[in-house]
């Protein structure tokens, strides 16, 4: 190897990289820790129906208050532009976690994901199919 030359693995690790590193996971803590605060600041889940729970989820984290105002359940969600693709993962995240439930992949599909109502027939599906 000539003078001066050294390998990869020999170099320094740049601070520029362990500084974005710990951005990253200053970020992801503080996302987690304020779900976990606001949920408990405001009791969100305890003593709700399955439709309050799914309505305070997506008018609080996916969708401003004021978009929810006058929502009809049976108002299309995606194809109004209210939720987005994105927010159908975070949905269904949600959705498993909070019912405990598993959502296959052959049930990922617009109609189960489109209405307030849908949703809630998806959930009370597989809540009797659990049963």
């Amino acid at each position: 190897m000539p003078t001066g030359c050294s390998t990869a693995a020999s170099q320094p690790q740049s601070p520029r990289g362990i500084g974005f590193s710990a951005k990253v996971v200053t970020r992801q803590t503080e996302l987690v820790s304020h779900k976990v605060d606001w949920k408990q600041k405001t009791g969100w889940g305890n003593n709700m129906t399955v439709k309050e729970t799914l309505v305070e989820f997506i008018s609080k984290e996916l969708v401003n208050d004021h978009e929810m105002e006058n929502l009809d359940e049976n108002e299309p969600l995606l194809e109004s532009g209210i939720i987005d693709s994105l927010a159908i993962m975070k949905l269904l995240a949600f959705i498993e976690k909070e019912f405990k439930l598993k959502v296959l992949d052959d049930e990922l599909m617009p109609e189960n994901f489109d209405t307030i109502t849908s949703i809630l027939k998806l959930i009370e599906k597989k809540k009797n199919s659990t049963n």
